[in-house]
């Protein structure tokens, strides 16, 4: 499915193939600046082995300027649900719809693979992201804890 966003001249797309998820590396960069490389690509060959789809927003010049993972899961408390993982918009590109755009485009697809939810996690202290995915419609369910091992 491929989604044209008119007003920024955005086209959102599935990312299907390795090479093409490699090229999520930069904006990537953006939230994870001290990740090597070498460590992208073993942890996406890992991700991709259990189910991991990405979608990019490019624009004329076919830079991407978006990029969203998702997973489809199944659990007790969501049933069938898209689960985002690091929506990142280029920081010189947000407040352009293309978030909105991207989320449009991962809840038609969840619709088609017959979802129920669609979740995803958020930094506590990124509130910019907060205020949107309240705009958006998410509201806050649960909280999301982790312990380093």
């Amino acid at each position: 499915m491929v989604m044209m966003l008119l007003m920024t001249k955005i086209v959102i797309k599935e990312l299907v193939s390795a090479a093409d998820m490699l090229s999520m590396y930069p904006l990537l960069q953006q939230r994870y600046p001290t990740m090597e490389r070498v460590e992208f690509v073993t942890l996406l060959e890992e991700m991709r082995s259990n189910g991991y789809k990405a979608i990019a927003a490019e624009n004329e010049q076919n830079e991407l300027v978006g990029v969203s993972g998702f997973w489809i899961n199944c659990q007790f408390y969501n049933k069938r649900t898209l689960r985002i993982d690091n929506f990142i918009i280029d920081a010189e590109h947000q407040n352009q719809g293309i978030g909105r755009a991207m989320l449009a485009w991962m809840e038609d697809f969840a619709r088609g693979a017959d979802c129920q939810s669609v979740i995803l996690d958020s930094y506590v202290t990124n509130e910019t992201a907060h205020r949107f995915y309240f705009r958006e419609g998410f509201a806050i369910k649960c909280l999301h804890f982790s312990k380093k091992i």
